[in-house]
C-alpha cells in the first residue's frame, strides 16, 4: 500500500520559496477524524481517497452511499465487513462530532440503517499504514475511528486517522466552499476581504465563524444592545478581560468568556481550532496605514465605525477587538 505523503508537497530543509503556502498539493484534501469521532465527505466519481492510521492500533470503519443514499461500498472497490455498526454506535453517541455527521447524513438521504461497512487497520496496524482507492461513482464517504474509553491497566488510546481525498477535477475548486454549519442557521452571510457587517444576536444563540478560503485576518467586536438602548456603549474590551481571567485570551473551559469594561460577559467560547488569537492591539486603523504609506487604505476600525454608528455606538479612531484568525506574539 502506498501512502498518502505522497500527495504532500515534499521541500527541503531550508528551500522554502513561497512561504505561507498549503502543504498539500492542488486537488489534495485533508480531513482528520479524531479518535472516537467521525466524518463525511462528499465524493466525485474519479477522486482518489487515502485513509491513514497515524499512530497505529486505530481500527477503523468507513461506509459509502450513492447519490440515492443507498449503501454502495462496491464504487470504492471494498467489500463490506458486516452491517456498520461502529459508525451506527458513535452517531446515537450525543457530541458534537456524532451531531454534525447525523445532520450531514440526513440532508443528503443517507440510511444509516441499512449501511454496510468495511473495517480497516484491525490487525495490529503499524503507525503510518494506510488504504487507497479510486471511487468509480459519486457519492458520501464516511469515515470513523471507534474507540471505547480506556481501561487504567490497557494500552489502547484512540487516536486520529486522517482522510485525503485527491479530486479528480480540482480545476473547478479553485474557491473552496464552506462546510456543512454545525446546525440550520438563522443568519448564514459570506464577508469579502476589506468589508464589515453589523447583525444582532439573541442571548443564547450561537455564532459560528469561518476563514473558509484560509490566510484572512478577521477582527471582532461585540455590543451589549441592552446599554445601547440606553446611550451606553459596553463592548468587549480585551483588558478588563486578561484582568477577569488570567489568560491572553480566552477559550473553551472555565476561562471562556470575554466581557466589557463595566465586567460584564458579553460571550462565550465553546469551540476554537485556531487556539492563538492577537487580543492586544486595536482593529487596524487609519493612522496604520498612514504611518505606512498608504492614506485611505481601507481598514477594520472604519468599517467598525461605518457598521456600529446606526446602533448608537459611536465613532472611535481605533476600536479593541479579537482576531480570530492572526497569531499573536505574546504568550
Amino acid at each position: 500500500m502506498r501512502t498518502a505523503h505522497n500527495w504532500e508537497l515534499t521541500q527541503r530543509a531550508g528551500s522554502v520559496i513561497l512561504p505561507g503556502l498549503p502543504l498539500l498539493a492542488v486537488g489534495v484534501e485533508r480531513h482528520p477524524v479524531p479518535g472516537g469521532g467521525s466524518r463525511t465527505a462528499p465524493i466525485a466519481a474519479g477522486d482518489e481517497v487515502a485513509i491513514e492510521d497515524r499512530e497505529g492500533l486505530q481500527p477503523c470503519e468507513i461506509a459509502f452511499f450513492d447519490d440515492s443514499g443507498r449503501s454502495a461500498l462496491s464504487a470504492l472497490g471494498l467489500q463490506p465487513s458486516g452491517q456498520a455498526t461502529h459508525i451506527a454506535t458513535l452517531l446515537h453517541r450525543d457530541s458534537p462530532s456524532a451531531r454534525t455527521v447525523r445532520h450531514q447524513l440526513q440532508q443528503r438521504g443517507c440510511d444509516l440503517g441499512t449501511a454496510e461497512g468495511a473495517r480497516l487497520f484491525r490487525d495490529g496496524s503499524r503507525a503510518g499504514d494506510s488504504w487507497r482507492g479510486t471511487a468509480s461513482g459519486n457519492g458520501t464517504l464516511v469515515v470513523s475511528a471507534p474507540a471505547e474509553p480506556m481501561a487504567p491497566d490497557a494500552g489502547n488510546p484512540p487516536s486520529e486517522i486522517v482522510l485525503y481525498v485527491r479530486r479528480s477535477s480540482p480545476a473547478n475548486r479553485t474557491r473552496l466552499p464552506p462546510p456543512p454549519p454545525l446546525a440550520e442557521p438563522v443568519q448564514d452571510f459570506n464577508l469579502e476581504p476589506g468589508s464589515a457587517r453589523a447583525y444582532e444576536v439573541q442571548k443564547g444563540q450561537f455564532i459560528q465563524i469561518l476563514d473558509v478560503q484560509g490566510r484572512e485576518c478577521s477582527d471582532f467586536q461585540a455590543w451589549d444592545i441592552r446599554a445601547l438602548d440606553r446611550g451606553v456603549v459596553h463592548d468587549i474590551d480585551p483588558t478588563t478581560t486578561r484582568s477577569l481571567t488570567g489568560v491572553a485570551y480566552p477559550g473553551p473551559g472555565i476561562l471562556s468568556k470575554y466581557f466589557s469594561v463595566e465586567h460584564a460577559p458579553l460571550m462565550e467560547i465553546v469551540q476554537d481550532t485556531v487556539g492563538r488569537h492577537d487580543a492586544f492591539n486595536l482593529a487596524c486603523t487609519a493612522r496604520y496605514y498612514e504611518d505606512l504609506g498608504y492614506p485611505g487604505h481601507l481598514n477594520c476600525s472604519d468599517n467598525l465605525n461605518r457598521e456600529a454608528d446606526p446602533y448608537g455606538a459611536g465613532q472611535r479612531a481605533g476600536w479593541p477587538a479579537i482576531n480570530f484568525f492572526y497569531n499573536t506574539m505574546l504568550d
